[in-house]
C-alpha cells in the first residue's frame, strides 16, 4: 500500500479533498425543523418552542456512508479506477436523503391570532446535505477525469512507440 501524498496527480489530490468534505459534511446538520407558539390570554403571555436537526450521520445510517468516503480515500492512493463508484455513491446517498428519506420537502407555517399570539413552524433541509452533494459530484467529476486521462495516456505512448 502506498500513502504517498507527494506522488497523486492534481486531479486525485482534488479527490482527496473532495472525499474529506464529504466525511466532514456527515457530522453537519442535514434536515433541521423548529416549532414555536405564543400565546397571550388576560394580560399573560405563554411561550413554547422546540426544534430538532439531524446530522448526516443520523440521517443516512451512519456508517455506510462513512465506509464510502474511506474507500475512496484509499482507492485514490491504491487502485483509482474505482474511486468513480465512490463518487456515484455519494451522489446516491445525496439525492436519497433529499427526495427519499424526507419526501415532505421544506417550508414554512405560520398562523396568527391578531394581539392574542400565534404558532409557526418551520422545517428544511440545511447546508451539510447540499455540502455533501457538492463534494460527492466534484469527487465523480475529478474521478472521471483521471480515468479518462489514465485512459488515454497508454493510446498516446502506442502511437509514439511506432
Amino acid at each position: 500500500m502506498n500513502f504517498d501524498f507527494n506522488s497523486l496527480t492534481q486531479n486525485q489530490k482534488l479527490q482527496l479533498y473532495a472525499a474529506g468534505i464529504m466525511l466532514v459534511s456527515l457530522f453537519l446538520p442535514w434536515w433541521s425543523s423548529s416549532f414555536s407558539a405564543n400565546i397571550s390570554a388576560m394580560g399573560q403571555s405563554y411561550g413554547s418552542s422546540a426544534s430538532n436537526s439531524l446530522t448526516g450521520f443520523q440521517l443516512t445510517g451512519g456508517i455506510i456512508p462513512i465506509v464510502v468516503c474511506i474507500a475512496a480515500a484509499y482507492f485514490i492512493f491504491n487502485n483509482a479506477s474505482y474511486v468513480l463508484w465512490c463518487g456515484i455513491a455519494g451522489l446516491l446517498f445525496a439525492a436519497n436523503s433529499y427526495f427519499g428519506i424526507i419526501p415532505t420537502g421544506s417550508g414554512n407555517v405560520s398562523l396568527s391570532y391578531g394581539d392574542m399570539g400565534g404558532i409557526s413552524a418551520k422545517s428544511g433541509f440545511e447546508y451539510g446535505l447540499y455540502l455533501f452533494a457538492i463534494a460527492a459530484g466534484v469527487l465523480t467529476f475529478f474521478a472521471y477525469r483521471e480515468n479518462t486521462t489514465q485512459v488515454e495516456q497508454p493510446a498516446e505512448q502506442n502511437n509514439q512507440e511506432q
